[in-house]
């Protein structure tokens, strides 16, 4: 929605009540418009249950503020309702709702992508002059605490002429999450001039002598080391000068009241900087000078001055004494402080490194117990060791099939043809083949007999009669499924559409030749499963969503975060993989097959934390430096790291050309025999899935290159194993969980199980083309993905295999992709492959597009 005010107007304001899903759905607040030249700034994005409240939108200087709802379709919530007006008189803090959740004009801002402080709305506990107050800054109460994904900043406004820094006092005690000068991710940050002035954090402590930070009082209590009610921070260069909460978003179980201070220009001391506030005609408050007019100031508050008033006499006697006394006082002292700034020094160093590793990448947790989803019965009294046992693969594969009409076989895939395609047999996908046995074992278990069997061996491909019945005159519904407009009748063994009543014919093949790989190794592994953390339940609107385990000390980035405490996320860093595969088994044991993963899924925040200084460090050496973190230098600029953007690709634009000429490269005949039309190309931007993607590729590389980072044994490692680009076809229903949530299997990998239970993806456009796979909608658009995958090392799939096969037996390390060969191709350069982490891969690009 646009608004534009008339003119004089700077501000709309925005009533709402708003009952928006935490993360997924949201409202943006911007000044400005999209369909101006100077785009839109960010003012304020709102997500939460339950919410009345009341906003002051800035105006661009052509008077347009833009108000956007941004959904993914799903869940039933109310919504939102508002109203938007003009009001003659100026905003006042009385327009404030309540505390900390409006804005730009209250007192006490909230953090909404970037707030002024306000010098004429700022309060102050003593009188100061007006020209030094910058404002009060807070980031938080009790019953607002900080959302996630935004950031707290306070820009100064401008200072004084005579201003030589800043002041912080504060309200009320720093209340932070206490953490150690090693791994401090809670902290206030002052920058100036690009560069930063100061960080102020509650520190650990367990001896006074540990807080020896000049904004800290030199007191541990309660573990911690308190900061001073105020102090002041030196700025030469106030250009771009804001104040800033860096938080990790995560007290674990203990509440913090976060930030509330004053902000206040400081002047210089009128007599130089080594004369004392008092002898100065100044005023110390709260270890600070205020100095005449009412002006803070640099002279120094020094508790331990001398009193030039003592009697001379004493004076001389005691002078000497307190000399010596302070000497040795001082040299202790100064002693213990640059020992211990020594070694801050060392761990700072290798923090300042850890931290720029840690600030690149987005939403990074990790596991601090065994997690897997609940699947195994009260009553299962099984021994643990038949617990752990591998799942033995089918000794027999049932396939339901349906006679296509021969002059539309070219709609579909090779890997959904059976047998000869003279013969135009097409599978059914696996939810309706799993339907459709069901009610044929029903009807042959009513005592029926049956039709018509046919058993396929894959060695030759031929197939033959099996028994063959009568069935009786029975009419019972469960031998009838019905779906999307027809019936499949296994007494008849037709397929009927309701519509027209037309009839094909169906059949059930019986693969009896499928069995396990020769030699498989068994993996086992003892698992106690008191140390493990088993879930109860899934929250509404997460049953049948994937699920993911966790090891202890596994690395995870989330993507996604619910307001009720559960994330989806994708592990950068396998801690034990053994164990991984052994908890999906064990999730799996009643099933066979589940929507539980080792890599990949929803899982519950309060069993994770912010990964420890040891374990970025793991990460980090997987991984490299940072700048491969970073998004493409091509993309546009992110506005929400965790949300994926879409960038339309224009008529001319070199990118949107490049990707169409390779699209279309295996798209003309005599390979394909259909005429495509480029609909849309869109540039898929989300750097959470990025990232995750990047770190999957530079583990696999750097296995190949040893652990060394050259640019040139890189680039061979990335020639070998990266692949830019495959192709994978979807529709409009998965298409959006793709773009958000990567490829899972649990809703990429269902057309096709020929070569393995992975996400497949085609090295030809024309493969992934087929309707089969690149689904038409209901204007007959179809969906294509242009992807990067790191395909590794790869091996020959196996009919539904969960995973590939084992590559190193001495370390259960598995093969990272397995592949599939059609006609003519060799292990080099196979058609199709098939991943089973879905980092694997990252949709680059959305081609839309039509057959005729």
């Amino acid at each position: 929605w646009e608004v534009q005010v008339k003119s004089g107007q700077k501000y709309v304001i925005f009533d709402v009540e708003y009952d928006l899903e935490p993360t997924y759905d949201y409202l943006q607040l911007f000044s400005g418009t999209f369909g101006s030249t100077s785009g839109v700034t960010p003012f304020a994005f709102l997500s939460a249950e339950s919410i009345k409240e009341t906003y002051f939108i800035p105006t661009d200087d052509s008077g347009f503020s833009t108000i956007r709802l941004v959904t993914d379709s799903l869940g039933r919530r109310s919504g939102f309702k508002a109203s938007v007006y003009i009001d003659n008189g100026a905003p006042t803090i009385n327009d404030c709702p309540k505390l900390g959740t409006s804005g730009l004009f209250c007192e006490i801002p909230h953090c909404i992508v970037e707030n002024s402080v306000q010098r004429q709305m700022g309060f102050s506990s003593y009188g100061v002059n007006g020209d030094y107050r910058i404002g009060r800054v807070v980031s938080q109460i009790k019953t607002s605490s900080v959302p996630p994904n935004i950031n707290c900043t306070w820009p100064f406004g401008k200072p004084p002429s005579e201003a030589q820094g800043i002041r912080l006092r504060f309200n009320f005690p720093l209340d932070l999450e206490p953490q150690p000068v090693s791994a401090v991710r809670d902290k206030i940050v002052v920058k100036a001039g690009g560069n930063v002035a100061a960080e102020v954090f509650v520190e650990k402590c367990d001896t006074d002598d540990v807080c020896s930070y000049s904004w800290q009082t030199g007191k541990c209590e309660d573990g911690a080391c308190t900061v001073r009610k105020s102090f002041d921070v030196n700025i030469e260069d106030f250009s771009g000068a804001k104040f800033l909460l860096v938080t990790d978003r995560s007290d674990g179980k203990n509440i913090h009241n976060g930030i509330d201070f004053d902000a206040l220009f400081i002047g210089s001391c009128p007599s130089g900087t080594d004369v004392h506030c008092e002898d100065d005609g100044g005023e110390c408050v709260d270890g600070a000078c205020v100095c005449d007019g009412n002006i803070p100031c640099s002279c120094p508050c020094d508790i331990n001055k001398v009193v030039s008033k003592l009697n001379a006499s004493l004076l001389w006697i005691m002078f000497p004494l307190v000399v010596i006394f302070v000497c040795i006082f001082v040299w202790y002292r100064r002693r213990k402080i640059r020992k211990s700034r020594e070694q801050k020094a060392v761990i700072q160093e290798k923090e300042e490194q850890l931290e720029a590793f840690r600030n690149s990448v987005v939403g990074m947790r990790t596991a601090t117990t065994h997690y897997m989803p609940k699947s195994i019965p009260e009553s299962d009294d099984a021994p643990l060791a038949d617990k752990l046992l591998p799942i033995p693969p089918p000794l027999e594969t049932i396939q339901w099939c349906w006679k296509e009409t021969p002059h539309m076989m070219s709609n579909h895939g090779p890997d959904v043809v059976v047998g000869n395609p003279a013969d135009c047999w097409i599978k059914y996908n696996p939810a309706l083949n799993t339907m459709i046995e069901n009610a044929f074992q029903a009807y042959t278990d009513s005592g029926s007999t049956r039709k018509t069997t046919l058993s396929q061996s894959p060695m030759t491909g031929s197939l033959k009669k099996a028994l063959t019945f009568y069935p009786p005159s029975v009419d019972d519904s469960k031998f009838i499924v019905r779906w999307d407009g027809y019936n499949v009748d296994v007494r008849d063994m037709q397929q009927t559409k309701e519509a027209t009543g037309f009839v094909r014919d169906i059949q059930r093949i019986t693969d009896i030749t499928v069995t396990a790989p020769p030699e498989a190794p068994i993996e086992r592994k003892e698992i106690d499963l008191s140390e493990v953390e088993i879930g109860n339940s899934l929250p509404d609107g997460l049953i049948g969503e994937p699920q993911m385990v966790l090891v202890k000390g596994d690395v995870v980035q989330f993507s996604s975060q619910r307001q009720d405490g559960w994330a989806f996320g994708t592990k950068l860093h396998h801690n034990d993989e053994v164990t991984a595969r052994e908890l999906v088994r064990l999730a799996s044991k009643e099933s066979g097959d589940t929507n539980t993963f080792t890599d990949t899924g929803w899982f519950p925040l309060d069993i994770t934390e912010i990964p420890s200084a040891e374990e970025l460090t793991a990460l980090q050496a997987k991984v490299g430096g940072t700048d491969a973190l970073q998004a493409p230098s091509y993309w546009d600029a992110i506005i929400d790291p965790t949300i994926v953007q879409l960038h339309k690709l224009n008529h001319g634009d070199k990118e949107r050309e490049t990707v169409i000429k390779s699209f279309m490269a295996t798209l003309q005949p005599p390979r394909f025999s259909k005429n495509v039309e480029v609909v849309g190309v869109e540039r898929i931007q989300n750097l959470a899935m990025w990232q995750s993607y990047v770190v999957k590729r530079q583990t696999i590389c750097y296995r190949e290159t040893g652990g060394t980072d050259s640019p040139k044994a890189m680039q061979v490692a990335l020639d070998r194993f990266e692949r830019h680009w495959l192709w994978h076809g979807t529709n409009v229903e998965v298409m959006d969980k793709i773009m958000q949530q990567g490829f899972n299997r649990s809703f990429c990998g269902k057309n096709a199980t020929m070569y393995g239970k992975g996400v497949y993806f085609a090295r030809d456009a024309e493969y992934s083309a087929y309707p089969t796979y690149a689904v038409p909608d209901i204007n007959k658009v179809q969906y294509m993905m242009a992807c990067r995958v790191i395909v590794g090392e790869y091996c020959p799939g196996v009919r539904n295999a969960l995973t590939p096969e084992i590559r190193d037996s001495s370390t259960q390390t598995l093969y990272d992709t397995t592949v599939g060969l059609l006609s003519n191709d060799t292990m080099e350069n196979p058609s199709i492959y098939v991943t089973y982490h879905d980092a694997q891969a990252y949709p680059e690009y959305l081609i839309k597009f039509k057959q005729s």
